[in-house]
């Protein structure tokens, strides 16, 4: 489980949703190894991460203050 709302640094505030946690697999790298490190950390287009990584599935958990 990745915090996204800290690793991306991710904007929240009232009644706005924010992505907050995400699971993940870890991703190959191309020398094989596997990480999850350069994904919580390589921006807000988190919908991409599975055509950027080649993640096949990941959980997002989503929040709003009210």
């Amino acid at each position: 489980m990745r915090n996204l709302a800290d690793e991306s640094n991710l904007k929240i505030g009232f009644h706005d949703k924010f992505y907050f946690l995400v699971y993940i697999l870890p991703y190959e790298r191309e020398d094989g190894s596997k990480a999850w490190c350069d994904v919580g950390s390589s921006g807000d287009a988190i919908e991409k991460w599975g055509e950027k990584f080649g993640i096949e599935h990941y959980l997002l958990f989503e929040m709003k203050f009210d």
